[in-house]
């Protein structure tokens, strides 16, 4: 079922819940929509109380793509490297379905010729792991 849902949708669907599940709002630039993410935004909200581990991951792995798309639209390519490597660790850790669209991600990286070794995006809490 994974495969079937568009990219696209997903993230169409994450934009549209509350802003205060995926951390900071971002500051509108622009076309961007109030609240979506922006290049220099990594999201914050990996566990929250209450919230299944899945759905928190699928907001945060939209989000930061979302804001990679946005460093490319403003010549950042070092950062949005820095957004799709912090999206790689979640979705490793995770591991299935969500790291079934590793490759795209890996494809985009090389086209932006990012840095294989560089270090992902920290933040204070570290990604969930699988087991939850």
């Amino acid at each position: 079922m994974w495969r079937q849902v568009s990219r696209d949708v997903l993230l169409c669907a994450l934009l549209a819940a509350a802003p205060d599940v995926y951390g900071e709002e971002g500051v509108s630039t622009g076309d961007q929509e109030p609240g979506a993410p922006v290049c220099d935004e990594f999201y914050d909200k990996w566990e929250v109380p209450g919230l299944p581990a899945a759905m928190l991951a699928m907001a945060g792995i939209g989000r930061e793509l979302i804001a990679a798309q946005d460093c490319i639209e403003k010549n950042n390519a070092p950062m949005a490297c820095r957004h799709w490597s912090k999206v790689l660790e979640v979705t490793d850790n995770l591991g299935a379905p969500f790291n079934q669209d590793r490759g795209g991600i890996e494809q985009m990286m090389r086209e932006q010729q990012c840095d294989p070794n560089a270090e992902p995006a920290t933040d204070p809490k570290a990604a969930p792991d699988s087991a939850e």
